[in-house]
């Protein structure tokens, strides 16, 4: 049986979490960009407006805590 390398496995996980890390971080700046670029009445956006940043406020939370982790 192969013997695997731990070192090797270890900076591959690292390597797959910072591209994880690094793609949720776009997400939420193209969403965060998205719920500001929109254009419509302020009657129409409000509550719209109010979810989106707390989805968003949510969102960096739970990065945060991966980053972390």
């Amino acid at each position: 049986m192969k013997k695997i390398d731990k070192k090797e496995v270890l900076q591959i996980a690292i390597q797959k979490q910072q591209e994880l890390t690094e793609n949720y971080t776009q997400r939420v700046s193209d969403m965060n960009a998205d719920s500001f670029s929109r254009n419509a009445s302020a009657s129409q956006t409000e509550d719209r407006h109010s979810n989106k940043l707390d989805v968003l406020q949510a969102l960096e939370k739970e990065l945060d805590f991966a980053q972390k982790e």
